[in-house]
Formats: C-alpha cells, structure tokens, sequence
C-alpha cells in the first residue's frame, strides 16, 4: 500500500497512466529516516524546516524548526494544526530565544504585524550567536559589506575600492579611531547573489593611523571575487552576521556597513534579517550610490536601515562615494 497517494490519487494515476511515474516518485522522496545526501545537506545547514501530514496528507505539524549546533536540534516545536499561521511561527520563534536564553515575547493575537514580527523572531533565533558573555575588549565591531554585483562595473568598483581605502587614510577617520577604547575590529566583505559572499580582508585591529593606513592598503590588495551575479541584500546580511563569531574580540557595539547600488533581488528577504539584526543589538547601516530603478534609497530605508542610530548614507553616483563613506565613517566612529 502506498503511503503517499490515497485512493483517489491512484484513480487520477491510472486515468492518465501515470502510476508507475508515481511509484517511481514515491520510491525515491519517500523514506523511513533520513539517510544519506539528505542527511549530510539538513547537518550543512544552520537552520531546517520540516512539515508533517498524516494519512490524508492533513498537516499534523504545519511547522517544525530549530537551530543546528553540534548536529542536533536545540529544542523542536510540536503544535496542532489550529491556530493563524502567525501564532504557528511565534511559537517557533520563541523557542528559539528561549533556547538561547532571550526573554520570550509578549503574546499577541494573529495578524499582519504579528506575522511579520514572527518571522523576524525567527530569523533572530538563527542569527543569535557570537561570543560568550564576557566584558568587550573592543569599542566597536565593524563590518564593511560591499556590493559587487553584475550592476557594479569594474571602474565603478575601483572607485568603491579607493574611496574606502582613501577614507581609512584620513587623518579624521585615523584620529576618530584613536578615541574609540579598546580600538576598532574592522573587516571588508565583497557579496553579489545568494551565494557570493566572501571575506577578502580578515578582521583588523584599528587603533591609531598606522594601523588604519595597514588596512586601507589591505583594502587596495584585494581582488574582486564576483562579477555577473545578482543583488542578494539579505544574504550578505546574514554573511556578515556570521563573521562576528569569528571576531577573535568582542566589541561594546556591533555594526554592519552595506554600500550598494540595487535593490534585492534574489536571496532570502531583507527586512527580516535587518530587523533580527536590531534584534540581537546589531545597527545595520547603509550607504546606497544613486541612480538605479526602482529607487534603492526607498529600498534601503524601508529594508536594510536598522538597529539602534541606524542611517543611511547617499552618494550621488560612484565618484562620489569616497566622501560619502567618509561621512559615514566619522559618524559610525563617532556616535
């Protein structure tokens, strides 16, 4: 007996003589455990989802999540299937706080808001991490995330590259970092489509002029990673995210810097991750060069810009970048 297709399938299958490419499917997504290149995908991921049906293909368990440490779950979430859909995933993303020892939301009733709330909650959860509590020993953690995407040509990149390194070299940017205790971690991220993301310039002590001149020219060394790929906003937030719990320094503030010229357009959406970024005491910044449609200014203001004195910088076009992330540096440095 099949344990996939009910009566009613089979009658479909076999008016339309499809039963044996409905065996075929059957035989090869059905399982009793999950084995193999399965397995070895759901342990290379931080985070799953898994949905249960019973014999009538009804949903018992509409959704399931957790997070991947060590190759298990933290905690899994069993629930029926009443309720909105925004209840089923606060559950899921409170679990995830509570398995990190967050204080749980305050309930809420089924709705736009709360949906939305709920997905940033579990988003947060994937995202919570870094370094054990510990007194910081760095006043800021700072992640440079350029846009090197297929909109981005190779002139307007070495204006992007120069304009950073130019801006680490100037004697405000240098005496700005001097007043900082504890210094500054600063590293650069190139990021383009859902799974362009690299990290050319590895996280950097900054303290004084010298060793921010040490990085500027860092900066100028690097090789562009990615040339024709998409504009995946979200996926480099989540990148640079996951940096911080390779930051041999745990920093008062937590920053990440997005400079690009588009809206997203591939990759897991924005907002959520911007918003469990805030969440978890991250300001997610961005500096947008104008000029392309639709409108990256609105994109970022309503998608990427938050956390505690988020802002948006704006250049007019990519000449014009070196000042505007010099502007924006002095103000990250200087809050």
């Amino acid at each position: 007996m099949s344990s996939l297709f009910n009566e009613d399938h089979r009658k479909l299958q076999d008016r339309f003589d499809s039963r044996r490419l409905a065996d075929r499917l059957e035989q090869t997504t059905v399982f009793a455990q999950v084995r193999g290149r399965n397995k070895r995908f759901i342990e290379s991921r931080d985070m799953f989802f898994l949905a249960t049906v019973d014999g009538n293909g009804r949903p018992t368990v509409s959704y399931k999540g957790g997070l991947l440490q060590g190759r298990s779950l933290t905690r899994a979430v069993h629930h029926s299937q009443r309720g909105g859909e925004a209840q089923q995933a606060n559950r899921i993303g409170e679990t995830a706080m509570l398995s990190r020892g967050w204080p749980a939301p305050k309930q809420r009733g089924p709705g736009r808001k709360t949906g939305r709330r709920a997905a940033m909650l579990l988003v947060a959860g994937l995202l919570a991490g870094g370094h054990p509590a510990r007194a910081a020993d760095c006043g800021l953690e700072l992640v440079l995330a350029m846009d090197v995407s297929y909109s981005v040509v190779n002139s307007e990149y070495d204006l992007q590259m120069s304009g950073l390194a130019d801006a680490f070299r100037d004697p405000e940017v240098a005496e700005a970092i001097t007043w900082i205790t504890g210094g500054v971690m600063a590293t650069v991220t190139q990021w383009s489509g859902p799974e362009a993301q690299v990290q050319p310039v590895p996280w950097t002590h900054l303290t004084d002029a010298a060793s921010a001149a040490a990085f500027a020219a860092a900066i100028e060394r690097q090789d562009r990673a990615f040339h024709a790929s998409y504009t995946a906003v979200g996926e480099a937030l989540f990148h640079a995210n996951r940096l911080s719990a390779t930051n041999p320094r745990r920093c008062a503030r937590r920053v990440i810097d997005v400079s690009g010229d588009g809206a997203n357009n591939k990759g897991r959406p924005t907002r959520p991750m911007a918003e469990a970024l805030a969440a978890n005491g991250v300001t997610v910044n961005g500096l947008v060069i104008m000029g392309a449609w639709p409108d990256p200014v609105e994109f970022y203001l309503r998608n990427v810009v938050r956390g505690d004195g988020a802002f948006l910088e704006t250049a007019a076009n990519f000449a014009d970048y070196a000042d505007a992330i010099k502007r924006k540096l002095l103000r990250e440095l200087t809050p």
